[in-house]
C-alpha cells in the first residue's frame, strides 16, 4: 500500500505549496504510485501490464 500512501501524501503537499515546485511534484506523483508495477502485470498496486 505504500505506493498509494506516498501518492496521497505528495498530493496533499503539492496542493499547499507554491506553483514553482508543482511541475517537479507532478512527475513524482506519476512515478510514486507505479514504482512497483512490472511489465508482465505481476506488480502492484494496479497490476499494470506493458506491451
Amino acid at each position: 500500500m505504500h505506493p498509494l500512501m506516498g501518492y496521497d501524501i505528495l498530493n496533499k503537499i503539492s496542493r499547499e505549496i507554491n506553483n514553482d515546485v508543482i511541475s517537479i511534484l507532478e512527475v513524482a506523483e506519476t512515478i510514486i504510485p507505479h514504482h512497483h508495477e512490472k511489465w508482465d502485470g505481476t506488480g502492484y498496486p494496479h497490476r499494470l501490464k506493458g506491451e
